[in-house]
């Protein structure tokens, strides 16, 4: 096989979807999104902020247990 410029370089034989496989269909994205609501959002980011400080002085007081570890090594 030789190059023909009036041929398209990748035809649909049999040989060339075995070595490249078939085209793939891009599907667009959806058009129709659903809103995010805000309030919902503010209440889990909240939630975890309240997490967060409730666990902080524990870590703290880990911190220099496994830096010291880690020096160790």
């Amino acid at each position: 096989m030789f190059y023909n410029p009036k041929r398209p370089m990748r035809s649909n034989s049999k040989m060339n979807q075995l070595m490249f496989g078939t085209k793939r269909q891009i599907e667009p994205p959806p058009t129709k999104q659903e809103g995010v609501d805000l309030e919902q959002l503010m209440v889990h980011a909240d939630t975890l902020m309240q997490a967060f400080s409730q666990i902080k002085p524990t870590i703290q007081k880990f911190k220099p247990l496994m830096e010291g570890l880690l020096k160790k090594k």
